[in-house]
């Protein structure tokens, strides 16, 4: 399942843009869905749609994923049916909420945070975010008079280089 969370200055057909570029990327079968939207039982495991991923994208910082605390978001996840069962994989596309240096001397992130909470709460979802800084490669096309934005690539920059998107991303441990 492809879900996003929109923040104010997110212009949307860009958004639009990316969120295709991940469905392909992970393979999702439906279009992507806003986390606010979705009822109180579409990441249950009563929902047989919601697939076994849960990509989920937003902006994000070392320590919070759409302005929001790793308990906060948890909270918003369950908020919508989400139980210790509900997905084999979680993904985190947002900036930085898996940082992790090349000399391990950063500790903590959001991605940490979060799977210290599954595990307090007995939710075995492996959970993978980008070492780096999300960065989308987009180019802008014109057809029939509309303009719209294509993305050419994603990558997770680091300062030691640009990953692939899946490259850049890692399995969270405590």
């Amino acid at each position: 399942m492809l879900v996003y969370v929109g923040m104010d200055g997110d212009k949307a057909d860009e958004r639009g843009a990316k969120l295709k570029a991940l469905k392909t990327i992970f393979n999702e079968p439906a279009d992507a869905r806003a986390l606010n939207m979705l009822s109180g039982t579409d990441l249950a495991t009563t929902n047989q749609n919601r697939g076994k991923n849960l990509v989920v994208n937003s902006h994000g910082n070392d320590n919070t994923f759409a302005d929001k605390s790793a308990k906060q978001f948890y909270a918003d996840l369950v908020a919508k049916g989400f139980s210790a069962q509900s997905f084999e994989k979680i993904y985190l596309i947002a900036c930085s909420v898996g940082v992790q240096a090349q000399d391990n001397s950063i500790v903590r992130n959001f991605a940490r945070d979060l799977f210290t909470i599954f595990q307090q709460n007995g939710v075995t979802a492996k959970i993978y975010a980008p070492r780096g800084v999300v960065t989308y490669k987009v180019h802008t096309e014109n057809k029939l008079g509309q303009s719209f934005y294509v993305v050419d690539s994603i990558v997770v920059a680091t300062k030691e280089r640009e990953y692939p998107l899946m490259e850049g991303l890692l399995l969270q441990t405590v």
